[in-house]
Formats: structure tokens, C-alpha cells, sequence
């Protein structure tokens, strides 16, 4: 049996003006604003001594960008960042591009909820947390054992088999703008220079094939992740007292009845340097559905409950530059099961870094929604 202890930090892209004028981005390939730039120098100033063994970032710009602040400013890690498009952002299809407004009226016409509509030519928010999950499973398992991952080949478009280039990256393609898209296995370049000799890559994880950034699945065999597959977010939404910068382990007792672990939320998150992070500290940078998805997949594997601030942080989008954070045991069940725990919550869209500098920086990004 192999097992491994590792860290998730989730960060959300900075600002952009279509942000800050309520405009749909979803796919979009948008920049960071200048308040966008300063949040991202801010937040990687607060990342600046986190030791990151690997570095994930959708290949949208906006978030790109933010994890290219991140990876300059930090003074530990040596990893290189890696792109994957299973990583972006919901697609809204003809409504990209468009004031969130023309949303609301389309929804309102047709009289369905926000949550259950889907523009013609987006994505449904099951093929997003479809996406999300596939990251996910993938990045467990190269977690666990990542000599093995590296072995992984997989078939390209051209139906040949090439090592470590994950399917859902396809080879010139083109997006919802007609543009091109840079093959998975091409190195990006781009003229903003990257400490760590400039590692950046769009080789992101190796994939089983379970999903894609269009939201397809593939029926290849895979190794079975022991999770369970509900969408909550397997959190407690009473009046605690819990601060969204509050760390929450399981404890050892448990209730009797419920066989629920009891969970203390009085904590402080501390310096990251009291973490026992024995095999690694994955950072991942986003998109706001994509990263609430992601959460809540994290969430379902956490034992305990979340009290105040965090259990209604957890069902939210996280602010531009907001920080959450995750401790997970992985281990091998027999040689095809992989079970999955997160075994503490660290930190829920942080945004502290924006609110202790003089001035309130998060007050252009508060719009929750995923734009």
C-alpha cells in the first residue's frame, strides 16, 4: 500500500475589466486589469515562501497570468507551471462576450432557474464539475505515485499513442472565437520572464481520458478513485462561530450515532510552515465555477463538518485572488483503487492579502458570480 499527505491551494485569477463591468467571459481569453495585476502581485507575495513540489494553471490568461505572479515572486519552488485546459472556465456559448444582464433576461424568457440554463453552445455545470473531477483524479494519482503517471500514454488525435499529453488538449483545434489553440505538448511562450528558469508548460497532468475541456467523457478503463460522486458540499451551514480563516481538522472522537467525526473550528490558520506536508503542495489556479466545483468535489472527502464563515465560504465563488487551502491523504487499495481523504480544511477564500494594505483592493471583485 502506498500513501501520501499532500496540499491543495486553490487560487482564483485577479480582476479583470470584464469582472468589473459584469461582461460574461466564461472561455473568453481575457486579460487581467490593472487592479487585477496588483491583486495577483499581492496574493504571491502572500505565496512567496510556500514550498509548491507542482504548479497547475488553466491556460485562459487572466488565470495564467496570476499563476505566472505567483511562480516569479516565490522564493522556495523549483516546479515548473504546467497548463490544463480542463482548468477553464465555464463556457457560456453565445452569451461569451455579452453584460451579464442579457443573462438574467434569457433566464427570465425562459423561465428556467440560473443554475438548471445552459446557452446554446455552453457547457451544463455537470460537464464543468466533470472536468473538475477528471483534474482531480488524475492529480491523486500522480500524487501517489508519479513515476507511474509519467509512464501513462494516451491516444492523440491522430489515433498514435504519446507519452504524458493529455487528451483533452487537442492539437491546433480551434476555440468558440475561431482561434487556435496551442497543442498540450508545445511549451508556451510568452515574453514575461518566469523564475525557475522559465518552466512553463502546457503539458498538464496525464489524463485517463475521463474528461475534457468541453465537458466529453471517453470510456477508457481508469483507476477507481473511492470517493463518492454526489455534487454537495458535504458542509454544515448552522451559526458557528468559525472564521473563514479558520483551520478544521477531524478530530480523534466521533459521534456514535451519526459515525461523523467531531470537529473543533476555533482554530487559526498558521504560518504554512507548521504544515506537515510530507509529500507535496499542488498550487492551482482558476476560475470561479470551476474552483467551486473543485471545492466541493475536495469537500466531499472531508469527515468532519464546517462552521460559519466556512461551511457558507465553501458553497460560494471565490473573490479574484481568493485563497483556499486543503490537506488530503491519498492511498492505494489493491493495485486499481485509489481512496482519497481530505483530512483538513485550511483556509476558504482568503482574501486577507487585498484588505491589509491600506486599502480595500477586493472591493471591485466582491461580484460572486462566474464571469
Amino acid at each position: 500500500m502506498i500513501s501520501r499527505t499532500f496540499a491543495i491551494t486553490l487560487v482564483r485569477h485577479g480582476e479583470t475589466l470584464s469582472n468589473r463591468e459584469n461582461i460574461m467571459q466564461g472561455q473568453l481569453d481575457t486579460e487581467l486589469s490593472d487592479l487585477g495585476y496588483e491583486q495577483a502581485r499581492l496574493v504571491a507575495a502572500k505565496l512567496q515562501d510556500d514550498t509548491f513540489t507542482n504548479m497547475y494553471s488553466s491556460d485562459l490568461r487572466r488565470a495564467s497570468e496570476t499563476a505566472r505572479a505567483i511562480a516569479s515572486a516565490n522564493r522556495v519552488s523549483s516546479c515548473e507551471l504546467k497548463l490544463d485546459k480542463r482548468l477553464r472556465e465555464r463556457c457560456f456559448g453565445f452569451l461569451e462576450g455579452k453584460p451579464f444582464r442579457e443573462f438574467q433576461r434569457v433566464v427570465s424568457e425562459r423561465n428556467v432557474s440560473p443554475s438548471e440554463f445552459t446557452p446554446e453552445g455552453g457547457e451544463t455545470v455537470a460537464q464543468v464539475t466533470q472536468r473538475a473531477r477528471s483534474f482531480f483524479n488524475d492529480l491523486c494519482k500522480l500524487m501517489v505515485d508519479p513515476s507511474g503517471a509519467k509512464r501513462k500514454t494516451c491516444t492523440g488525435t491522430n489515433g498514435q499513442t504519446s507519452p504524458g499529453n493529455s487528451p483533452c488538449c487537442v492539437t491546433k483545434s480551434s476555440d468558440s472565437e475561431g482561434q487556435a489553440v496551442t497543442s498540450s505538448s508545445e511549451v508556451m511562450k510568452d515574453s514575461r520572464q518566469v523564475k525557475n528558469g522559465d518552466r512553463i508548460s502546457q503539458s498538464g497532468i496525464p489524463s485517463d481520458g475521463q474528461g475534457s475541456s468541453s465537458g466529453r467523457s471517453s470510456s477508457t478503463t481508469a483507476l477507481q478513485i473511492s470517493i463518492p460522486e454526489s455534487d454537495g458540499a458535504g458542509v454544515a451551514t448552522d451559526n458557528g462561530t468559525g472564521s473563514v480563516g479558520c483551520s478544521v481538522r477531524p478530530e480523534a472522537s466521533e459521534d456514535p450515532q451519526s459515525g461523523v467525526a467531531n470537529v473543533s473550528s476555533d482554530e487559526s490558520l498558521q504560518a504554512d510552515g507548521d504544515l506537515v506536508l510530507e509529500d507535496g503542495h499542488v498550487l492551482i489556479a482558476s476560475h470561479g465555477l470551476l474552483l467551486r466545483e473543485l471545492k466541493s468535489i475536495i469537500l466531499q472527502r472531508f469527515k468532519g463538518q464546517l462552521h460559519g464563515n466556512n461551511a457558507l465560504e465553501a458553497k460560494r465563488i471565490s473573490p479574484n485572488t481568493g485563497v483556499s487551502r486543503f490537506v488530503l491523504t491519498a492511498c492505494t487499495e489493491g493495485p486499481n483503487k485509489l481512496h482519497v481523504n481530505c483530512v483538513e480544511v485550511c483556509v476558504i477564500n482568503d482574501t486577507s492579502h487585498l484588505t491589509g494594505v491600506g486599502a480595500n483592493l477586493v472591493s471591485h471583485a466582491k461580484f460572486q458570480g462566474a464571469l
